[in-house]
């Protein structure tokens, strides 16, 4: 039988979420301001 690992966040990783989704918001909305369309290209926007 092959090894199962089981990986959870804990609730202070869960509560990354908010931040982290606001912050990529950000990003999208202000990417074309921030350096050009090579930023967009690498991160495969």
């Amino acid at each position: 039988m092959p090894l199962h690992v089981e990986y959870a966040l804990t609730a202070l990783g869960k509560s990354a979420a908010v931040p982290l989704n606001l912050l990529r918001t950000w990003v999208e909305e202000n990417i074309d301001n921030t350096g050009g369309s090579e930023s967009a290209d690498r991160w495969g926007s």
